[in-house]
C-alpha cells in the first residue's frame, strides 16, 4: 500500500502544493488508487504526477468532510471526467463517497453530474473500495466530518480529516502502521473550537493508538515547520514526518514501532 501526498496545507493551498488530497494505491496488485480529500489544487497535483492515467484509474473519491480546502476540487474533477468523456474515455460513475449528513450539499454542488455517484458514509459501516477496506469514525469538527482506516494487504492506514481530540477517532486509529494525523497547531495554541488538532495533540493520539509512524498533514501557512515537526515527534515517542508535495509513504515499512501507552 503506497500514500502520495498531492496536497497538506491547512485552510487553502499554498505557492508551492495543494489543500489536502492524498493518492492510495495497492502496489501488490496494481489496482485500487483511492483518492483521500480533493481540496484546492489536487486535480493539478495528480495530473502532475500521474497524468490523464491518473484520473483514468481512479477507483473511488472520499471526502472526510466538505469544507473547500478538503473538497473544492471536486467540481474541477467533474468537469475534468466530463471533458474527457468527449475524447472518447468511457468509464462508471466514479463513487464518492461523503459523510452521509453532507450528502445533499454535494448532490446540489454537483448539479446532477452524470459521471459522478455520490454515495454516504456512515459509522459503524465498513465499504469495499477496489481492494481496499475503508472503516470511518465521527471527528470532532464545525460540520459533518469523518476519519477513516483504510486496510489492504495486510496494511493499515488511518486518516484523521480534520478533528479536534477525539476518543473515537483514536480507537479507529489503534494499531494502524500509518496515522496521517492533522495538526493545524503548535503547542500552546487551543484549536478545540475549530476542531483541529495541535501537533502534540496530534503525537499523543499516535503514542496512545499504537500506531506504527506518524505522518502530520493539514499544516499552518506560520512559524516553523520544523519545529512543529519536532513537536509531534517528542509528543509520539516514534517515527514522524510530515508531509512534503509528492512524499510517497510505503504504508507498513519502517524502522521501528511506536510507542502504545
Amino acid at each position: 500500500m503506497r500514500l502520495e501526498v498531492l496536497g497538506f496545507w491547512g485552510g487553502y493551498p499554498g505557492p508551492d502544493g495543494a489543500s489536502a488530497g492524498y493518492l492510495l494505491r495497492e502496489e501488490a496488485t496494481g489496482e485500487g488508487e483511492l483518492l483521500l480529500d480533493c481540496g484546492s489544487g489536487v486535480l493539478g497535483r495528480l495530473l502532475e504526477s500521474r497524468g490523464l492515467e491518473g484520473l483514468r484509474r481512479l477507483e473511488a473519491v472520499f471526502l472526510s468532510h466538505l469544507h473547500h480546502d478538503h473538497a473544492a476540487d471536486l467540481g474541477v474533477l467533474s468537469q475534468a471526467l466530463v471533458v474527457e468523456s468527449y475524447h472518447g474515455f468511457a468509464r462508471a460513475p466514479l463513487p464518492v463517497y461523503v459523510p452521509e449528513e453532507a450528502l445533499e450539499r454535494a448532490r446540489f454542488y454537483l448539479a446532477g453530474d452524470p459521471w459522478i455517484e455520490l454515495r454516504p458514509l456512515r459509522p459503524g459501516r465498513s465499504v469495499a473500495a477496489g481492494p481496499f477496506r475503508v472503516e470511518v469514525a465521527p471527528a470532532r469538527h464545525p460540520v459533518p466530518a469523518l476519519a477513516l482506516r483504510l486496510e489492504s494487504g495486510g496494511r493499515r492506514l488511518a486518516y484523521t480529516g480534520d478533528t479536534a481530540p477525539s476518543g473515537e477517532v483514536e480507537a479507529l486509529a489503534a494499531g494502524a502502521d500509518l496515522l496521517l494525523a492533522e495538526a493545524s497547531l503548535y503547542a500552546g495554541e487551543d484549536g478545540s473550537r475549530a476542531g483541529h488538532l495541535t501537533a502534540p495533540e496530534a503525537g499523543e493520539m499516535a503514542r496512545r493508538a499504537g500506531v506504527g509512524e506518524l505522518l502530520i498533514t493539514h499544516l499552518p501557512h506560520y512559524g516553523d515547520l520544523e519545529q512543529l515537526e519536532r513537536q509531534a515527534r517528542e509528543a509520539f515517542g516514534g517515527p514522524t514526518r510530515r508531509a512534503r508535495s509528492g512524499l510517497t509513504v510505503e504504508v507498513g515499512r519502517r524502522e521501528g514501532p511506536g510507542r502504545p501507552s
